[in-house]
């Protein structure tokens, strides 16, 4: 059961990314998220009776109610706002892999060091494969003139003044390599919150995790759009198609993706929860290519594929 609600949790939130990816130039990083995650307190307002889950608020403490809203707002504030950011920088394919990538790895060994979660030799190797997937589909991924390789070593022009040569990551201009470190921390920020909530969670129904997390999560995200002048938001400039396509980005990711989480993590644990979860780029790669009008090379396809050849040889 905890298998397969994992999956369909990782196809709802790769639909999410897509319909997210799709918004990110028009609306801020910081609105998109706060608009996501205000439609998902509307989500588990009938999600909380629906299963019951109002009589779990009464066994939680102060100290569980405090690790719960606080891991909410490490993935769901911090962690969703360093995501559409990523996204709208390097696109989907790039930033949902390399996200994908980091958080996995990072969840695996912070569940191993923390909570006592087993690693062998499978979950080794697949890691390593998953690394090189990543890798493949960001560098090679990219257009040729950036990739490594003699082409790399070609005498800069006026308009490449900017650009850093690397020998294993060809050139790399400011907003590219931002784009990465970008994904790359929200990958461990997330890594870092399925543990903790993995912990927090234990014994708690899914519904009420959730009812408790994303509320807080808003609330600090409504604080930061506040005191921005320029936001979407203060601007009133997210209105008509972007509302609507985001609020279903929101209902997808942060209700019924979030929901799903909440429920495999106690069901199958935080490691095997995030790799299942990883399985998403196979569904995000078609979506880019088709919705988004993103180029899909051989060398994208073939780092999806190490990726994913990672993620079953450890799950």
């Amino acid at each position: 059961m905890g298998i397969a609600v994992a999956l369909a949790g990782a196809a709802s939130w790769a639909v999410s990314s897509a319909l997210l990816a799709s918004q990110s130039r028009r609306v801020d990083s910081l609105t998109a998220s706060l608009l996501r995650l205000f439609v998902a307190v509307l989500f588990y307002i009938p999600v909380i009776f629906a299963f019951g889950a109002q009589t779990e608020f009464a066994r939680m403490d102060a100290g569980d109610l405090s690790q719960l809203i606080a891991s909410g707002i490490l993935a769901l504030a911090l962690g969703e706002t360093l995501y559409t950011a990523a996204i709208a920088t390097i696109g989907l394919t790039r930033a949902f892999t390399t996200v994908i990538a980091v958080y996995n790895f990072s969840a695996f060994l912070l569940a191993a060091i923390f909570i006592g979660e087993s690693v062998s030799v499978k979950i080794i190797l697949g890691s390593l494969l998953v690394i090189a997937g990543v890798y493949v589909v960001v560098i090679y991924g990219r257009p040729r003139s950036q990739r490594p390789g003699p082409d790399s070593a070609a005498p800069a022009t006026a308009h490449s003044q900017v650009e850093v040569r690397l020998p294993l990551l060809g050139r790399l201009t400011p907003r590219f390599g931002l784009g990465v470190a970008l994904a790359l921390l929200t990958g461990l920020v997330w890594g870092i919150s399925a543990v903790w909530l993995r912990s927090a969670a234990d014994g708690f129904d899914a519904a009420a995790v959730g009812a408790i997390r994303i509320p807080g999560a808003a609330a600090v995200v409504l604080l930061a759009v506040a005191v921005q002048p320029e936001s979407s938001l203060r601007r009133r400039s997210f209105m008509g198609r972007p509302l609507v396509v985001l609020a279903l980005s929101g209902v997808l990711a942060n209700g019924l993706g979030s929901f799903a989480f909440v429920f495999a993590l106690g069901e199958i644990g935080a490691g095997q929860t995030v790799l299942l979860y990883s399985s998403a780029p196979l569904i995000a790669l078609p979506l880019g290519a088709i919705f988004l009008r993103e180029s899909v090379t051989r060398w994208v396809v073939a780092g999806t594929l190490l990726a994913v050849a990672g993620i079953m040889l450890i799950a």
